[in-house]
């Protein structure tokens, strides 16, 4: 048992749990995101994984969007630049894609360099 709490008046215990929480949300969205992103980079077909999806391909990619926006705007209001790099890694590294009227996602191939010799 810790004797710092005791030392700690209710104030400063409640502002220290306080940043502990938006500590940890900040990391649990970040890991949450990119565990998505992971999920589609890990498939052996991605474009294969989207179209068993069907019209709901969009949700994640809509999902993933919103969630991205906010955290980047929370965390720039902030001033938390190591958090807003690993939030622009974590964009970065979504493919390129077009969402159809239809919901479908269809990605974008990267494009192909020419080797000339």
């Amino acid at each position: 048992m810790s004797l710092l709490p005791s030392l700690l008046t209710p104030a400063q215990q409640t502002a220290i749990a306080l940043q502990d929480g938006i500590e940890a949300m900040k990391r649990s969205i970040l890991a949450d995101l990119a565990f998505n992103v992971s999920t589609l980079e890990q498939s052996q077909d991605p474009q294969g994984t989207l179209d068993l999806l069907g019209a709901a391909a969009s949700k994640p990619f809509a999902f993933f969007s919103a969630i991205s926006t906010v955290a980047g705007q929370i965390l720039t209001e902030a001033g938390d630049t190591d958090g807003l790099a690993q939030l622009l890694a974590i964009v970065a590294r979504v493919p390129a894609h077009t969402v159809n009227e239809d919901g479908t996602v269809t990605l974008t191939p990267p494009a192909q360099t020419e080797v000339t010799e």
